[in-house]
Order: C-alpha cells, then sequence, then structure tokens
C-alpha cells in the first residue's frame, strides 16, 4: 500500500515513529530550536516543507518559544518527506542546538543530557529546579494553611 501511495504520487503521512519522536522531544524543541534568525524557515519554504503563508505566520511570532510550538504542530501534520527535509534545514544550521534537535529527529533518540551544550543544560537544569522548588513551596504551604484553619489559635 505504501508503494501505491507513492507511485501515484500521493503524500505519505509521518509514521509512529516521527510522531512519536516529536512529541518525546517536544519540550527540548520548543525551548531550544532557533528558527527565527538562521533561515530554518527560508530553507523550509524552498524544500517545500511550508508554504509562503505557515513561514509568515511563524515568522510574525514574537516569542521563540511560541514560534517553535507552533512549528511543531505544523510538523506533526506534515509528510514523511517534509519532515525529513525538516531535518536537513536543521542539519544546515550554525547553531548547535539545531544541529542537535536534527540528529535526536533523525536517530530518534530521546533528550538526555549529552547533547545539550552546557549553557542549555545549565538553563534547563535551572528551570527544572525551579519548577520543583515550586512545587515543593506549594505543598508546604498548602499544608501549613490546612494547619492553621484545622487548629486555630485563640
Amino acid at each position: 500500500m505504501l508503494l501505491l501511495d507513492i507511485a501515484v504520487g500521493g503524500v505519505v503521512p509521518l509514521t509512529a515513529r516521527e510522531l512519536r519522536i516529536l512529541k518525546s522531544n517536544h519540550s527540548y524543541l520548543v525551548q531550544f530550536l532557533k528558527i527565527d534568525d538562521d533561515n530554518v524557515l527560508t530553507r523550509m519554504c524552498e524544500n517545500g516543507c511550508l508554504t509562503k503563508d505557515q513561514a509568515s505566520y511563524l515568522a510574525a511570532k514574537s516569542l521563540s518559544a511560541e514560534r517553535n510550538r507552533k512549528l511543531m504542530d505544523i510538523m506533526k501534520r506534515r509528510s514523511l518527506r517534509c519532515y525529513r527535509q525538516f531535518i536537513g534545514c536543521l542539519q544546515q544550521s550554525r547553531y548547535t542546538c539545531n544541529i542537535n534537535a536534527a540528529q535526536i529527529l533523525e536517530h530518534g533518540e530521546g533528550m538526555t543530557p549529552t547533547h545539550f551544550t552546557s549553557f542549555e543544560f545549565n538553563s534547563f537544569v535551572s528551570r527544572t529546579q525551579a519548577v520543583q522548588d515550586f512545587k515543593i513551596v506549594s505543598s508546604l504551604n498548602t499544608w501549613f494553611i490546612n494547619v492553621i484553619f484545622r487548629f486555630p489559635v485563640s
């Protein structure tokens, strides 16, 4: 069936493997891709991965994370050919984080600290620690409020 789709010019959608790779690495891709100042969008348009409207829509996003999140949403709905060309566009990048992302998308590796540059790793760790600290403080605050209301001071 797959060969028939390709032979008649059909578009082959992403397989479960590629969708799983995008999903499992979504946080890393949203946080660390640099597509705004590296001509990634331009190369994607030239290769037919994105339409000019999609590229303009992404370029108009003011926050990098928002732009990357929308790009990931678009890539989930694109063809297998576009996914592979997206990887090629990232491999041509001058940024290590984009080259790392291309390697992850191509080989299906989960995000591990070995893929981070030292700056990215420190940033990721500090953000993760901040989230964990917030959860601890939040649970302590909840506990403290419960104690106060259960045992009012007279």
